[in-house]
C-alpha cells in the first residue's frame, strides 16, 4: 500500500469513487487501484497471483478450442504443464504479445500472433482485449470482495498504461483493445491511456519523498519487458510537470535479455543431430512445456544476476529435454560454441553453467551500452541543462545489474551547473503501476509535452506560381490546384501544451458525398511541405459523417476541432449550419505505413482518371409537354458546364430520345440524338422539335424506352432522366378510361423486359414525375428494376419546369460519386 505525498490538487470528475489502473506489460501485468474519498491516498495492489510474491504476473494468456480465455499469468503456463499432451492440441498459449500492436512497419488491427505450442494464430488486438478483459474482472472481484453490493461501473475511472515512444496509432489501437473488453464505451468517459514513464515520474516522487522544487529538471529511465521508455520533466508551479524533451528510447528491456538466450541455444542447437542421426528438431522444442521450463530458468538465473558477484560463480539451466535427444553431441555444441565466441560454458549431466562473466558480457551488457549511448545522447541537449536526477523504474529496473550499471554511469556526474543524482524506488516494478493510480487522480498534471513527431493532413489548395512544385500542379474543374500538400497541425518540438487544440473546416466536394476521408500523415522532422517528402508517411484517416445529402457542400460545412493536449488525439466536429454533432473518428489501425502509400496513390490514381458520363434524355413530346422540351432547350449547356466545374476530369456526352403515341406519323412516333459532346447541336436538335401527337392519354412508352436503350451507351457512368406526364399502354399500368390499347404495348414489350435490360446495361434510371397518374406504371417499373443496391429514383417536380436543371445535375453527380471503378470493386 503507497501514501500520496504530494499536494497537487486532485482534477478527477468527483463522479468518480473508484480509480482502477492497469499496467499491461510486455512481460508482465498488473492492477492497483484507490478510492477517491480516502485521503491521504491509499494505493492498493492486485492480490498476489496464485503463489508469486510480485504485484505482477507474465503477460501470458492460456485459450480454449473455443477461445476462452482459461487462465491468466503464471496460473496459465501452470496450467499448460499439466495438461496431457492431447489436451495440448485443444489448448492455446500465447506470452509477450503486447509490442505487436506497435512496429516501424505500422500499426495494425490485424497482426497475427503466434501461439507458443502451435501453429495457432490470433489478431493481436483480440488477444489484448481479452487478457484486459479478465484483468477487469479479476480487479472487480476483489474490489467487491465482502461487500454486500457491488460498485456501479459508472463511477470507476480506468487507467491503462502505455510506453511513451507509442505513436497514436499504437495509443488508439489500445484504446480500442479496451472498449472491446468493456472497460470502457467510447474510450473517453471513464477512460485514460497513461503513458508509463510519466506514470513513473508521478510516483517517483512521492515514492521517494522529494518535495522538488519548481525548475528542477530530471529524466525517469522506465525499463519495462519489452522496450526503455524515457521521459525528461522540469518541475512547475503547484507541483505540475513539464516535459522539456520528447519522449524516446527503444527495444532494450528485460524480454531482450531472453531474446538473445533464446536465439543463442537455437544457434547452438541448429548443428545437433539427434541419437538416431537426424537433425534436431529445435521447433518442436518451442512448442513444448519443457521449453517453457528451460525460459523460467533462465528467467531466474536473470533476476538473481548481480553486478558484484565473483565472476566464476555460475547459473545453471537444465538442458536434459535437448540432451537426452542428442547425447554428446550437444556437449560437442557447447565446445564448439566457446571456441568460436570467446565464453566459457560448461555441460555437465544435463546442466549448461553460464558464468556471472558470460552472463553480463553476452546478455545485459549489449543492452546497457545502448541505453548508456542514448541517455548520453538526451544529455547533450540544451533543454537538459541542469538535470539533477535520474529515476529508474520498471520491472527490468528490478535488477541488480541495471541498477549498478546505471549508478556507476551517472550517479555524481557532473551536467552543467548540477550533479546528477540516481534515484531508484524501493520497488521500481510498482512504480508505473502506483503512477497510473496517482495519474487517475490529475489526468492534467502533466501540463506539456513536445511532440516526437509532425502531424498534419494530405490536402489541396489552390496552385501559387514560385511557391509551389509545378510537378504538383492538377487541374480540377478548370482551376489548377496543388496536390499532396501537408496541412500541418503541428511540428516536430513543438510544446503541446493541455488547451492546445486546432480547428479546421471541411466541405464535401459532392452533394452526394456523405463522408469525408482525409489521409494523416507524421513525419520525423519538423518542416515537411509535401506528403511526399522523405520521412513523411501515411499513419491513418479522419473520418467525417456529412449529413443533408443533396444540398450543396457551402452550406454543408462542417468545423472540425482536434485537441492535442491528453495521450490521446480527440477530435469533435458539428455541422455548421445546425450545431449538431457530426460524428468523427480516427482510423490507424487499419494496416502497415506501406499499405497505407499503396491505399492512398491509388485512390489518387483513381480520381484522377478521367469518368466518361452518358446522360441520355427520355421525354414525352406531345403537346402537354411543351414547358419542359422548352426548359430542355436551354439548359442542356449549362447541365454540362455546371457538372464539368463540379467534375473536373469528366468526359461527358449527351443524347436525347423522343417519343410520341403509338400512331404518330407527322410529326413522328420517335425522334432521337445520338451521344454527342457538341452540346450545342443537342440544344438545336430539341430546339427543332414540336410539342404535338397523341390522341389518348397513355403515350408509347415502351417504345421510348426501347429507343433509349438502342443509344450507343459507352459511358462509365450511365444516366437516363425519364421525363412524362402520361402513363404507358395498359389498363394494369394505370386507372385512365381512354386507352387506345388497354392490353399493353401492341408491340409486345414488357416492362420486365426493359428493366432487366437497364439493369444490364449498368443505366441509372431516373423518372421526373409532372402527373400522379404516372404512379401505377412506376410501381411496376420499379418492381422489376429494383434490386438491393439500386433502384429507380423518382423526383417530383409537378409543373416546376424550373427545377429540371438542378434535378438533372443532382442525379448525374449521384451517379459519379458513387461510382465504382471495376479494378477497385
Amino acid at each position: 500500500m503507497a501514501k500520496e505525498a504530494s499536494a497537487r490538487i486532485d482534477t478527477i470528475d468527483p463522479k468518480y469513487s473508484l480509480i482502477v489502473a492497469i499496467d499491461f506489460g510486455t512481460a508482465a501485468t498488473g492492477y492497483a487501484f484507490a478510492w477517491t474519498s480516502v485521503q491521504p491516498k491509499e494505493i492498493n495492489a492486485n492480490r498476489p497471483w496464485t503463489d508469486e510474491a510480485y504485484v505482477k504476473t507474465p503477460t501470458c494468456i492460456l485459450l480454449g478450442s473455443d477461445l476462452s480465455v482459461q487462465a491468466f499469468g503464471k496460473e496459465a503456463r501452470n496450467k499448460f504443464s499439466t495438461l496431457s499432451e492431447s489436451e495440448r492440441s485443444d489448448h492455446y498459449l500465447f506470452e509477450r504479445f503486447k509490442m505487436a500492436l506497435f512496429a516501424d512497419s505500422g500499426t495494425t488491427r490485424e497482426v497475427l500472433v503466434k501461439a507458443i505450442n502451435c501453429e495457432k494464430t490470433l489478431p493481436v488486438l483480440d488477444l489484448v482485449a481479452k487478457s484486459l478483459q479478465y484483468i477487469k474482472e479479476c480487479a472487480l472481484d476483489e474490489i467487491n470482495k465482502g461487500s454486500t453490493s457491488s460498485i456501479p461501473t459508472d463511477r470507476i475511472f480506468w487507467i491503462v498504461t502505455v510506453p511513451a515512444i507509442w505513436d497514436t496509432a499504437a495509443r488508439k489501437a489500445m484504446t480500442d483493445a479496451a472498449i472491446e473488453a468493456g472497460i470502457t464505451k467510447d474510450g473517453k468517459s471513464n477512460f485514460s491511456i497513461a503513458l508509463e514513464p510519466e506514470c513513473a515520474s508521478l510516483s517517483c516522487c512521492n515514492a521517494l519523498s522529494l518535495n522538488l522544487p519548481p525548475g528542477t529538471k530530471y529524466m525517469i529511465i522506465d525499463a519495462g519487458g519489452g522496450t526503455i521508455d524515457i521521459t525528461c520533466h522540469e518541475v512547475l508551479k503547484d507541483s505540475f510537470l513539464k516535459e522539456i524533451v520528447a519522449a524516446s528510447g527503444g527495444p532494450w528491456g528485460a524480454t531482450y535479455v531472453n531474446k538473445i538466450f533464446e536465439d543463442l541455444l537455437k544457434d547452438m542447437c541448429c548443428s545437433l543431430n539427434d541419437l538416431d542421426g537426424n537433425p534436431y528438431n529445435f521447433d518442436a522444442l518451442l512448442e513444448s512445456p519443457e521449453y517453457l521450463s528451460i525460459m523460467d530458468q533462465f528467467e531466474t538465473a536473470k533476476r538473481t544476476c548481480k553486478m558484484d558477484d565473483p565472476e566464476a560463480t555460475q547459473k545453471l539451466i537444465n538442458l536434459g529435454v535437448i540432451s537426452s535427444d542428442c547425447g554428446k553431441n550437444l556437449t560437442d555444441a557447447v565446445t564448439n560454441w566457446n571456441s568460436t565466441h570467446g565464453t566459457n560454458f560448461a555441460f555437465n549431466k544435463g546442466y549448461l553453467k553460464i558464468s556471472n562473466r558470460d552472463m553480463k558480457k553476452l546478455f545485459f551488457f549489449p543492452l546497457f551500452d545502448k541505453i548508456k549511448e542514448h541517455v548520453d545522447g538526451l544529455l547533450e541537449k540544451e533543454e537538459l541543462d541542469g538535470c539533477q536526477y535520474i529515476f529508474l523504474v520498471g520491472g527490468f529496473a528490478q535488477s541488480d545489474l541495471l541498477q549498478k550499471f546505471i549508478e556507476q554511469s551517472y550517479e555524481g556526474r557532473t551536467h552543467g551547473s548540477s550533479s546528477i543524482k540516481v534515484g531508484i524506488p524501493s520497488r521500481p516494478g510498482f512504480a508505473v503501476l502506483c503512477g497510473a493510480v496517482y495519474y487517475g487522480f490529475n489526468p492534467t498534471a502533466i501540463s506539456s509535452r513536445i511532440a516526437p513527431v509532425t502531424l498534419g493532413i494530405g490536402t489541396v489548395e489552390i496552385f501559387r506560381d514560385g511557391i509551389h512544385d509545378p510537378a504538383k500542379r492538377i487541374n480540377i474543374g478548370g482551376k489548377y490546384f496543388c496536390e499532396d500538400l501537408l496541412d500541418t497541425f503541428f511540428r516536430k518540438g513543438d510544446e503541446i501544451n493541455k488547451s492546445t487544440s486546432i480547428s479546421r473546416i471541411y466541405t464535401p466536394l459532392s452533394p452526394r458525398q456523405d463522408m469525408i476521408e482525409l489521409p494523416i500523415y507524421s513525419a520525423d522532422k519538423p518542416m515537411c511541405m509535401y506528403t511526399s517528402d522523405p520521412g513523411v508517411s501515411p499513419i491513418g484517416f479522419l473520418n467525417l459523417e456529412v449529413p443533408d445529402l443533396g444540398k450543396s457542400g457551402q452550406e454543408r460545412v462542417v468545423d472540425v476541432n482536434m485537441k492535442f493536449g491528453g495521450v490521446i488525439v480527440e477530435v469533435e466536429a458539428t455541422y455548421r449550419k445546425t450545431g449538431a454533432k457530426v460524428e468523427a473518428n480516427l482510423q490507424f489501425d487499419l494496416e502497415g505505413h506501406s499499405q497505407l502509400k499503396e491505399r492512398i496513390e491509388a485512390r489518387k490514381k483513381e480520381s484522377s482518371k478521367q469518368v466518361s458520363v452518358d446522360l441520355a434524355f427520355c421525354m414525352d413530346c406531345t403537346g402537354s409537354m411543351s414547358r419542359w422540351m422548352a426548359e430542355a432547350t436551354n439548359t442542356v449547356v449549362s447541365i454540362a458546364k455546371e457538372l464539368q466545374s463540379q467534375h473536373g476530369r469528366m468526359k461527358l456526352r449527351v443524347a436525347f430520345v423522343a417519343y410520341r403515341d403509338v400512331k404518330d406519323i407527322r410529326p413522328p412516333r420517335f425522334e432521337v440524338k445520338e451521344f454527342s459532346d457538341d452540346f450545342l447541336a443537342v440544344e438545336r436538335f430539341i430546339g427543332s422539335l414540336k410539342a404535338d401527337g397523341g390522341g389518348d392519354t397513355p403515350e408509347d412508352v415502351f417504345g421510348g424506352l426501347n429507343q433509349a436503350l438502342n443509344l450507343d451507351w459507352k459511358g462509365d457512368v450511365r444516366v437516363l432522366m425519364h421525363i412524362a406526364d402520361a402513363p404507358c399502354h395498359g389498363r394494369e399500368y394505370h386507372a385512365v378510361l381512354d386507352d387506345d390499347f388497354p392490353g399493353g404495348d401492341p408491340f409486345g414489350l414488357k416492362p420486365e423486359v426493359l428493366m432487366k435490360k437497364f439493369q444490364d446495361k449498368t443505366i441509372d434510371y431516373h423518372f421526373i414525375k409532372t402527373n400522379p397518374i404516372t404512379d401505377l406504371m412506376m410501381d411496376t417499373f420499379q418492381k422489376y428494376y429494383s434490386t438491393p443496391q439500386k433502384k429507380i429514383s423518382i423526383h417530383t417536380l409537378g409543373d416546376r419546369v424550373s427545377q429540371l436543371t438542378p434535378t438533372v445535375i443532382l442525379a448525374v453527380d449521384n451517379s459519379v460519386t458513387t461510382y465504382i471503378p471495376p479494378s477497385s470493386a
